[in-house]
């Protein structure tokens, strides 16, 4: 059964109670798409005026976003195609390393739980952590299962669920992981950014994956946040200009009115977490 709609977007008839899956577009996101595409060709590479515009769109983007999150650097904002290719990015390292133990909740999303499996197939030890009967992650079972990992640990736990809201404690899970050793600590935080205060320094993570579309912004742009942008060691996921710091290369969404959208998304979700 098709749901009623309208050009325009949801009917009114309609009570939509799928926000985990996506949101509706804001009107303010909607009218962005089409003045920023009605600015004419903006690549952030050229060296003309144009071109400096761009950068300018993508710079307050990148600010607007690290406010979201908790005053991030902007340095360390690389926006994607979503979150499940941040999420990607974020454990790509693990598909040709022997050397890591990875830890990942048994409720992470379909692209966390996939690119685990792809990281057992390569040789990384991979260990599913069940949940309890709140679906909650004890962060004492993190604990024991760092103690005896391999060389490197990485230890991946999503923020909040999308099925059963469930919030896991990503801080004290972060603490208790670096007990004893360091670890790279990442959080797919899609369900928790702009409906509660995510604080990336806070919570002691080194990396959280985003999107726009669960948070009234367009689908199909996402970010993943690097607390240190120079020191987190991962590789690029795909090779091409130096856009983004050479990090993943590629023109951007901007001329779409993507990372724009996303901009203002993130901007007004942050000024509504300050209220």
């Amino acid at each position: 059964m098709t749901a009623p709609g309208t050009a325009s977007g949801i009917d009114p008839r309609e009570i939509y109670l799928d926000a985990n899956a996506t949101t509706q577009a804001s009107p303010e996101v909607m009218t962005s798409v089409i003045e920023t595409m009605s600015l004419g060709p903006l690549n952030a590479a050229s060296a003309h005026v144009r071109g400096g515009q761009a950068r300018d769109l993508t710079v307050a983007a990148r600010d607007a976003v690290a406010l979201l999150v908790g005053g991030s650097l902007p340095e360390g904002i690389y926006f994607t195609s979503g979150a499940t290719e941040a999420n990607n990015i974020a454990l790509a390292p693990l598909r040709r390393d022997g050397t890591t133990t990875l830890l990942v909740s048994a409720v992470e999303h379909a692209s966390v739980l996939h690119a685990a499996l792809e990281a057992q197939r390569r040789g990384c030890d991979v260990r599913l952590l069940p949940v309890d009967g709140d679906g909650l992650l004890d962060p004492d079972a993190v604990r024991v299962a760092a103690a005896s990992a391999r060389e490197r640990l990485v230890v991946s736990v999503q923020w909040a669920n999308s099925e059963t809201g469930v919030v896991q404690p990503v801080a004290a899970i972060a603490r208790e992981a670096r007990a004893r050793r360091e670890a790279f600590i990442h959080s797919d935080a899609v369900q928790a950014v702009g409906r509660i205060p995510v604080d990336i320094e806070a919570a002691g993570l080194d990396a959280i994956s985003l999107t726009a579309h669960k948070m009234h912004g367009p689908q199909g742009i996402g970010a993943l946040v690097l607390q240190d942008p120079d020191g987190h060691g991962l590789p690029p996921l795909m090779f091409g200009g130096d856009q983004q710091g050479g990090f993943r290369g590629g023109l951007g969404k901007l001329h779409s009115g993507a990372e724009w959208n996303f901009c203002l998304t993130a901007a007004r979700m942050a000024a509504d977490q300050e209220r």
